[in-house]
């Protein structure tokens, strides 16, 4: 065959000159700070920058994801998490895509059986693209979890027939 050169330089995109972008910039904190304010035991916790604190505390204390995955993060804003992928992760990824069509599939400690309700429209209704997201959603997790190796049961629960 042909040699293919992939060249990925280490760090994150960059849009516009010099502005770089996380791979993942998570919003998460902000609703745990909701959920908190209801807990009067979580009075100490205020803010969703707080809570993204402690998220990116108990992040770090995970070896794997600092060593392999993990190139930084940071909070920005009210409380986003924003976390940046080594570019070595994303390297080996692409190299294995390349020589086998899809990257290796991630050893089990543990098989579970998953059951995913996902799509469920109300049949008494109609069928709007509102039911794509859920279906699509739904698809990508079963997918997901079946190339980690779980088996998985797809459950399409068909809305409320008595109303028809």
């Amino acid at each position: 065959g042909e040699d293919v050169l992939v060249q990925i330089e280490e760090g994150s995109k960059s849009i516009k000159g010099s502005h770089v972008v996380p791979e993942y910039q998570l919003s998460i904190a902000m609703k745990i700070a909701g959920l908190l304010k209801a807990i009067p035991e979580a009075a100490p916790i205020k803010s969703p920058r707080a809570v993204a604190e402690i998220l990116t505390q108990q992040l770090k204390k995970n070896e794997y994801f600092m060593s392999v995955v993990c190139e930084k993060m940071e909070i920005t804003g009210p409380g986003f998490l924003c976390i940046y992928l080594k570019g070595s992760l994303l390297v080996d990824i692409m190299v294995q895509v390349i020589n086998s069509g899809k990257p290796q599939q991630p050893k089990l400690d543990r098989v579970s059986k998953v059951g995913v309700d996902f799509s469920s429209p109300n049949v008494a209704k109609e069928m709007h693209v509102g039911h794509l997201r859920s279906t699509i959603i739904g698809d990508t997790v079963c997918r997901i979890l079946s190339y980690r190796g779980h088996e998985v049961k797809r459950i399409n629960h068909i809305g409320d027939w008595g109303t028809q």
